[in-house]
């Protein structure tokens, strides 16, 4: 299932371009990979329950950086002009980092993963740092944009350390106490 074919949300023109010209366009794309990432997630929690304080508690910070990435976003539609992008952003990775996200998502869900698969997958999503490219590409110093997108970042940088962790055992959780 491609993003752009998701129920519900039919066909969005930016997903189809290769490149993106605008820091709103580019901000969109983060907040839905954001979103994909909260729910698969969430969908960890639903499948896991005994697990259900680990996985929702990444879930309950992706929201938080689909919040901050929508804020963002509220600011760069207020001002675009103090928002450029430094050059075009080639958006291909990010779109397949969400079509992925959402075939995890949906092997969580219908119980085709297994709990050791979803917490590698979880490291290699936190492990991307995706956000990083909003630091990078956007030209800016406006105060509160770069405070929100310091704190996704260094959010995300925990996440990367707290599943790794889990991944080695170093975490346990309801089924492994």
């Amino acid at each position: 299932m491609t993003l752009s074919r998701v129920r519900g949300w039919g066909t969005i023109g930016f997903m189809e371009k290769t490149y993106l010209y605008s820091s709103a366009d580019v901000l969109e794309l983060a907040a839905l990979a954001e979103a994909g990432v909260r729910n698969f997630y969430r969908a960890c929690a639903n499948q896991w329950p005994e697990e259900g304080e680990f996985w929702l508690g990444l879930a309950t910070e992706e929201d938080g950086h689909y919040n901050m990435v929508n804020r963002m976003l509220e600011l760069v539609k207020a001002a675009p002009d103090r928002y450029p992008l430094r050059g075009p952003f080639a958006a291909g990775a990010y779109r397949s980092f969400i079509d992925w996200v959402l075939s995890m998502t949906a092997g969580a869900t219908n119980g085709a993963l297994a709990n050791k698969e979803a917490v590698e997958i979880s490291n290699t999503i936190e492990a991307t740092i995706l956000e990083s490219q909003l630091q990078d590409l956007v030209r800016t110093t406006e105060p509160e944009y770069l405070r929100l997108i310091g704190q996704i970042i260094e959010q995300t940088r925990r996440h990367a350390i707290m599943v790794t962790a889990r991944a080695k055992g170093l975490i346990k959780t309801g089924a492994s106490r």
